[in-house]
């Protein structure tokens, strides 16, 4: 047999290899990912963390972020640690450095600006840039994405906290409005009618603004949330912070029903 053979040979075998080697490592990697979302799901949020947060794929480091900012939402009260959501937006930028258009990274990058922002004066919020950051990037994902309810869900939300926290002039001044708000939690309401966390969201920020004035909308919203089919811990805990509104808003305590409206996520 000659040289060349044995050389066509040799690297036919040594590809056979490689080959093998790259089916064994992306069957694994998909087995922890597969592992990383049953974590997710039962609300083990630190496992989820540990087993992707070193990966280097997109979608782990994605998964991973919002990991991150589930455990710090899920906190009973308060704001969530401001080290847990740099965690996030740190692992929702590596993620973006492996794949910039991922849209699940981009969803958790614009949360985690926004989280970042909640607690902040309005002169503080204005200057850090970051609730416009995390609108543009909202805006950014369903120019490609009409259909994506997060940033539908996100975009309702910050019309209405601008509304609350700038009024009139402050809404005018960064682009927000009502209508805005209302439509984006609409648009997101019609693509998943049976997202608790949703419908949760939105009762929470306009118990926020002003609970007797959106009492209809607020508790139209409450019924949607408490009655939805939860798919994880999270919207559990949503679910339960809903069910806890609804019995303040029940009662007609519109002043109690903001209290805890501005002190939960």
């Amino acid at each position: 047999m000659s040289c060349d053979v044995y050389e066509k040979l040799f690297i036919s075998f040594f590809m056979l290899r490689v080959l093998a080697l790259l089916i064994l490592f992306s069957a694994g990697a998909v087995a922890q990912h597969e592992e990383a979302v049953s974590a997710y799901v039962a609300g083990d949020y630190d496992r989820v963390v540990t087993l992707t947060q070193t990966s280097e794929q997109a979608a782990d480091l994605a998964l991973s972020a919002r990991a991150v900012l589930a455990g710090a939402m899920s906190t009973e009260m308060g704001e969530p640690a401001l080290s847990a959501l740099k965690q996030a937006e740190a692992l929702a930028r590596e993620a973006m450095m492996l794949d910039e258009r991922h849209f699940e990274a981009r969803v958790q990058l614009a949360i985690s600006l926004s989280l970042q922002a909640r607690p902040m004066s309005n002169r503080q919020a204005m200057r850090s840039g970051l609730g416009q950051k995390s609108r543009d990037i909202a805006r950014e994902i369903l120019a490609e994405d009409p259909n994506n309810i997060y940033a539908h869900g996100l975009l309702a939300v910050w019309n209405m906290e601008v509304l609350r926290r700038g009024g009139r002039i402050g809404a005018q001044f960064m682009g927000a409005s009502r209508k805005s708000a209302r439509q984006h939690y609409a648009d997101a309401a019609a693509i998943a009618p049976d997202d608790g966390s949703l419908h949760w969201q939105w009762a929470r920020v306009l118990a926020a603004t002003n609970a007797r004035k959106y009492a209809s909308e607020i508790n139209s919203a409450l019924n949607a949330s408490v009655t939805a089919q939860t798919n994880d811990a999270l919207e559990e805990v949503m679910q339960g912070r809903a069910a806890r509104l609804k019995t303040v808003m029940d009662a007609d305590d519109f002043v109690a029903a903001k209290a805890l409206a501005l002190e939960l996520l």
